[in-house]
């Protein structure tokens, strides 16, 4: 369970760190923030102190900035670390406190809505609270980008009924996202 959430945490760190130079360089044409760019050096270097440290700095030059959606991103990302330190209240504090900034009828925004919502996920899961955590998957779900996005949240669906002893839920989910997942690997191998 633990290396599936290294696993999701890894996959987004890296697809947050290709939207970011889409988004402020092509697009936008601002320049980029240096600590948020450096956040994601401390992660890969799994330095989660440093990179906690930067996120911040950098959400304050966003900030000065006035971009809502570079503190936004920087809020997801360390609520994500929390999570991933144990710090679940607070990670679930840090995520309600993005949404005041994401906008749900942006495109731009959805994958870091998605994010957010699976680390809401994530921290009421481990916290045992399963409604909660279930709540939160189905809103991601809508925010989801790709198959693997939406088979990877039905997956973590069935691990919340399965620890509901709802095994019979639990076992059609699995067998929905295996056949997903199997046509998902055909897909890519006719290329």
């Amino acid at each position: 369970m633990r290396l599936f959430l290294y696993l999701l945490l890894f996959f987004l760190v890296f697809s947050c760190k290709k939207e970011e130079k889409h988004s402020s360089i092509e697009k936008s044409g601002r320049q980029t923030n240096f600590f948020y760019e450096k956040s994601f050096v401390f992660l890969d270097q799994e330095k989660l102190d440093s990179a906690y440290l930067y996120f911040n700095k950098s959400k304050e030059l966003f900030l000065r900035k006035n971009d809502s959606l570079g503190v936004a991103k920087c809020i997801v990302n360390i609520a994500i670390l929390q999570e991933k330190v144990g710090d679940n209240y607070g990670s679930i504090e840090s995520s309600l406190s993005a949404f005041k900034l994401l906008k749900e009828k942006d495109t731009l925004h959805y994958s870091f809505i998605f994010s957010n919502y699976n680390n809401l996920g994530v921290a009421s899961y481990n916290l045992k609270n399963y409604n909660d955590a279930k709540r939160f998957y189905n809103k991601a779900l809508p925010f989801a980008s790709d198959s693997i996005d939406r088979i990877m949240t039905a997956n973590n669906i069935a691990i919340v009924y399965h620890n509901q002893k709802r095994y019979n839920k639990a076992v059609s989910i699995y067998k929905n996202s295996l056949t997903a997942l199997a046509q998902r690997v055909n897909s890519i191998q006719k290329f």
